[in-house]
């Protein structure tokens, strides 16, 4: 494959699965950027050049089809050892996802490091479509019929809340001066994170996450939630890196 700088455009892997709704939605991207698109054709194999590739790119694009979400539990799928090692942001893209063009964004935030990547790409991602931003964080796992576990009192069960809520505040800081044109709303729950997170893909245009979202580990691991979420959302997942790197111009 060729190798050679080409300016930071959309680079499009394409598969054995997948790939025709990857492009489409590649292209999408590309004009809201006014970037170029590229595209090549990958195996696992392929693997080392594509990541010297993504060195060059602003963002990586790679659909996944039925068969390889089947084969995830046997070997780690090329989009996900693309998000866990590229140097750009990666999106996966399902084969048949319906495009949303009027429906906001969605970032996961949590409090791990690489969620202010995530925030910082998802406020640009919404700016650029003219949407709403939903901002997710859901910081438990509820007890029965979601109310707050029997050892806590009501007066921690508040406390809690609060200091959640002011982990999202502190995640969105700034922001809303940079992009006064993007509305933002706020969900903040005592959920399971993958659930709350599923349920809301089903209503947005595209999901945004942070490489370690929900694991808090460094390094080029990429966290449990951030893979399960890659099969198990009805939207394109937007993975970012960190730091944040932009596509802009």
């Amino acid at each position: 494959m060729d190798q050679s700088s080409w300016n930071c455009g959309v680079l499009v892997v394409e598969t054995s699965s997948g790939s025709a709704t990857a492009r489409q939605w590649a292209q999408t991207e590309a004009e809201l950027r006014r970037v170029p698109m590229r595209v090549v054709t990958a195996v696992e194999k392929d693997l080392p050049s594509l990541i010297e590739m993504s060195g060059d790119a602003g963002l990586m694009v790679v659909g996944a089809g039925p068969a390889r979400r089947a084969l995830r539990a046997l070997l780690p799928s090329l989009p996900a050892r693309l998000v866990r090692d590229a140097r750009c942001p990666v999106a996966v893209i399902h084969d048949g996802q319906c495009a949303r063009p009027a429906a906001p964004v969605m970032v996961g935030v949590d409090a791990s490091p690489a969620a202010q990547a995530a925030v910082d790409l998802a406020f640009d991602e919404a700016s650029r479509r003219g949407v709403g931003l939903l901002a997710v964080h859901a910081w438990s796992d509820p007890g029965v019929l979601g109310l707050p576990s029997v050892d806590w009192s009501p007066i921690e069960w508040a406390n809690i809340t609060v200091r959640e809520q002011e982990v999202l505040a502190e995640r969105l800081a700034g922001h809303r001066e940079r992009y006064p044109e993007v509305q933002v709303h706020r969900v903040v729950v005592s959920d399971r994170t993958a659930t709350e997170l599923r349920m809301h893909s089903e209503s947005v245009q595209l999901l945004i996450l942070g490489s370690h979202f929900a694991d808090g580990s460094e390094g080029r691991s990429v966290g449990r939630l951030t893979r399960h979420l890659l099969d198990h959302v009805h939207a394109p997942v937007l993975v970012a890196r960190e730091p944040a790197t932009r596509i802009s111009q």
